[in-house]
């Protein structure tokens, strides 16, 4: 069976899932190479695509995100954390995500960022890097963390509507984290937005304020 068909099934078998209202479990899994992850709901890493090497582990990982936002416009995000022994491969290799928008609202842009440990995003490595529908290239952002590595990785420009799916690294490209040569545990957060509440608010004091000219 081919990648992108077990992508797929897992897609489906997941979204079936928090449909019937399962939650994925909280308890760490064991990646293989000296590697663990604990995954929130709504979030699967396929083992039959784990790839292990005395330099890397690589893998897919699949979520569906079905929260709607706040009053405030703001999403719940999903905290992926990572472990790593000492005599684990030092690289984390992301070769795809497939990020289902089940939220009710398009998202205007979408966040990674990594946190708690010695570990950030090789931009080297990581670029080009495909962002659909996103059109912009990925932006690596400060704060610089360990080893002076980017934390945090924006994808911009267009939306993802309700209903569809955003792929960091389908066509191009693949997300590298580097990490230290040491026992680490290390936290990836991920986050789409909708337009900030702020600008709504601008265009809507420009709509109040055009009405009273007239």
């Amino acid at each position: 069976m081919k990648r992108s068909q077990r992508l797929a099934i897992a897609l489906v078998v997941l979204a079936a899932g928090l449909a019937a209202g399962n939650s994925a479990d909280a308890s760490e899994i064991d990646l293989g190479g000296g590697w663990f992850v604990s995954l929130p709901a709504g979030v699967t890493i396929p083992m039959d695509n784990v790839t292990i090497t005395p330099e890397y582990i690589k893998l897919d990982i699949v979520k569906v995100i079905s929260q709607e936002p706040n009053e405030f416009g703001e999403f719940t995000p999903l905290h992926m954390f990572f472990r790593k022994t000492a005599s684990a491969p030092s690289k984390l290799i992301i070769d795809q995500e497939l990020v289902t928008n089940n939220t009710g609202v398009a998202w205007s842009d979408f966040h990674m960022y990594i946190g708690f440990g010695p570990a950030g995003f090789n931009q080297a490595e990581s670029t080009p890097l495909s962002t659909d529908p996103f059109t912009q290239p990925a932006t690596f952002l400060k704060p610089i963390g360990w080893n002076n590595l980017p934390t945090q990785i924006d994808f911009q420009g267009g939306t993802v509507p309700d209903g569809g799916i955003f792929r960091p690294g389908e066509t191009q490209g693949q997300i590298v984290i580097d990490t230290a040569p040491m026992d680490t545990i290390f936290m990836l957060k991920e986050v789409p937005t909708t337009p900030e509440p702020a600008s709504l608010l601008i265009v809507a004091c420009g709509w109040l304020a055009a009405r009273r000219r007239r």
